[in-house]
């Protein structure tokens, strides 16, 4: 986090089982091949008496999983196999994914992992947990979720196995335990996002806070606690997340401070040096209310910057520099007039820099170095930055001159009582001739105000 630094100085092998009063979702297939049992369930039942148990079962293609899967399973009605099956139902486990009770029980639908062993849908509360909590069953939430996250993402990408949103949907319907009702979109909404960070993100691979496995300790410490991405407290307790009104500085970590139901906006987003890899994904910036988004240091956040970061209109600091990057700097980001902070630099950002930064009245660093940007020198929108401390365009293919900014440099610093404009002004002007032509910019090898 350059610009802070500057502030402040100066799922496992996979099977899913799902019983016919709750047929769940499958995610993570490991291998090409799904077993399918007849759906009908007196027949189901003499498979299952069968001593040869691949008795009943067939081969299907992994390309064709999907259409079998959604129009033959995921949209049964619960209650056209209750009957068959009271003897699977318990307390404990027969819906929703939470424990799978009745997993040897008749009309069991199963996948194969690389291990050959069978496992349930996880956590996420059987059918009467649901009913008890939200008034509905676990079917009819299933269904309002798809519907209220179809708002959010393309309703293909969510009954598509093979997608991060599928996977965010599934851990959000079946395996989450704070088993978050429908009646408040703007929560299903949220959490549904956050826990897509950590799946579009790569979180099984993270250095810290996996959901599973391996350390967990706050930013900057080895110490000190944190609460695991997909944990079932509020998203807004979880590591890298902070949320309007939480006080992550004296977070408690027996999750006191915030109700799972309890929706407050995420505000900040600062997961830097973590291992993340994966595209950007446009669901991110509907947190519309994000003050703060970091994901610097991660080497391998890739794809482009979309327009939908003009959502983000209380964007205060926008930190994703020293990852991979790519495309243009889209328009929209030049009407975020909240920015304080841009740093964007060492990734592989092409196109120019637009006049329109200038737009951008409260900007106070703008690090755009070490990209592959060109054309001209935005020098009339700089100009209009009177707050700008950091300007560092170093390393790119930007021409032109500085020469309108450098004239009021020193008048600027005086008048305005603000000594530290354009304290560091780096851009490309040596060599003869110079790509920039700056009288008053720092023309040597300057040392990086990432090391502030």
């Amino acid at each position: 986090m350059a610009y802070m630094r500057f502030l402040l100085t100066t799922a496992l092998p996979f099977v899913a089982i799902l019983c016919p009063i709750q047929a769940q979702g499958l995610r993570r297939l490991r291998k090409t091949a799904l077993r399918v049992p007849d759906l009908n369930p007196i027949l189901a039942t003499q498979q299952q008496n069968n001593e040869n148990r691949d008795a009943g079962f067939e081969l299907i293609q992994h390309d064709e999983l999907e259409e079998l899967f959604f129009n033959e399973v995921f949209r049964l009605d619960a209650s056209m196999s209750m009957s068959f099956v009271d003897d699977v139902r318990s307390d404990d486990g027969g819906g929703g994914g939470g424990g799978g009770g009745g997993s040897s029980s008749s009309n069991v639908i199963g996948v194969v992992g690389s291990d050959n062993n069978v496992v349930t849908g996880g956590g996420g509360g059987d059918g009467s947990s649901i009913y008890q909590k939200c008034g509905i069953t676990a079917s009819e939430r299933r269904n309002q979720l798809l519907d209220i996250l179809s708002e959010v993402s393309d309703r293909s990408m969510l009954l598509d196995m093979s997608t991060s949103q599928y996977n965010a949907r599934y851990w959000l319907d079946s395996e989450d335990d704070a088993m978050i009702c429908t009646d408040n979109s703007a929560r299903v909404k949220q959490r549904y996002r956050a826990g897509l960070l950590y799946f579009q993100f790569g979180g099984d691979n993270w250095d810290n806070c996996r959901a599973q496995g391996g350390a967990c300790f706050q930013e900057d410490s080895t110490s000190v606690p944190a609460i695991r991405f997909l944990d079932g407290s509020n998203e807004c307790l979880w590591f890298g997340l902070s949320c309007a009104g939480v006080i992550r500085e004296a977070l408690p970590l027996d999750n006191d401070e915030i109700s799972p139901d309890e929706y407050r906006p995420i505000v900040k987003v600062d997961i830097s040096d973590n291992g993340l890899q994966g595209d950007l994904f446009h669901e991110l910036f509907g947190l519309t209310e994000l003050q703060e988004l970091t994901l610097d240091g991660n080497k391998r956040i890739s794809g482009t910057i979309p327009e939908a970061i003009g959502q983000l209109t209380n964007l205060v600091a926008l930190d994703i520099d020293d990852n991979s990057l790519q495309g243009k700097i889209p328009n929209s980001l030049y009407s975020l007039t909240t920015l304080e902070a841009i740093d964007l630099n060492s990734n592989s950002l092409t196109g120019s820099v637009s006049n329109d930064i200038g737009n951008l009245k409260n900007l106070v660093v703008l690090q755009l170095d070490s990209n592959d940007l060109d054309g001209a020198m935005p020098t009339d929108g700089l100009f209009q930055l009177e707050k700008l401390a950091v300007w560092t365009v170093l390393d790119n293919a930007i021409t032109g001159s500085t020469e309108r900014v450098c004239d009021v440099l020193d008048e600027r610093r005086v008048t305005n009582d603000f000594p530290g404009y354009l304290q560091f002004f780096w851009v490309d002007c040596l060599g003869n001739p110079p790509q920039v032509e700056c009288s008053c910019c720092e023309c040597t090898e300057p040392m990086s105000p990432t090391s502030f």
